[in-house]
């Protein structure tokens, strides 16, 4: 059957759109596809594997909020502040409701040096969720390196109370005995 010229190139230009969307679709997909492999790597405790994975998925679809928000979590973990900052602002600019985010900046503060930033940004954290024993934990550390120890072993002493479990609360207990033993000796009778 024969067509007009310009009846065959709107049918072209249609299966272009087309096959663009095809494309489009199978990318979401593959970058969907690469987050849930990354989570079940960060369940697992394969955080850095996990956070390849989620820098995969955002190859694929920069606009994956999820994925951008595992992949700064993991870069904390992994100790790679600076990259995990440069996700975090963005992240909490867009949604600063969100406590996980304020601890995991806060956790990158402290791992940059910078305590003051650490406790104001783990102050949030523990104001939008006071229920999450890490936020207090990682504020105590904050506030050790502030050398406000009473405020530190108030906040140790919440973290095991809220439910801190394995070697983290086996560190915090140890960083309770340092810090009572570092008391003077009158103050340790009240």
């Amino acid at each position: 059957m024969w067509m007009e010229p310009m009846e065959e190139w709107v049918l072209l230009a249609a299966m272009a759109a087309m096959i663009l969307a095809a494309i489009t679709w199978t990318r979401a997909k593959k970058a969907e596809l690469l987050a849930l492999q990354a989570d079940g790597c960060r369940l697992a405790g394969r955080v850095e594997e996990g956070v390849k994975d989620h820098e995969r998925a955002l190859a694929l679809n920069p606009g994956n909020g999820v994925s951008r928000r595992w992949l700064a979590m993991g870069l904390v973990e992994l100790g790679r502040h600076e990259a995990a900052m440069a996700l975090l602002d963005p992240l909490l600019k867009e949604d600063d409701s969100q406590a996980r985010l304020w601890a995991a900046r806060g956790m990158s503060h402290l791992g940059l040096g910078r305590a003051r930033e650490a406790l104001l940004d783990l102050d949030v954290a523990v104001r939008l969720d006071a229920k999450v024993a890490m936020s207090h934990y990682q504020r105590a550390k904050a506030l050790e390196v502030l050398e406000r120890p009473d405020e530190a072993e108030q906040a140790l002493k919440l973290a095991l109370k809220l439910g801190l479990e394995g070697k983290d609360a086996d560190e915090v207990k140890q960083r309770l005995r340092a810090l009572q033993a570092q008391r003077p000796w009158w103050r340790r009778l009240f």
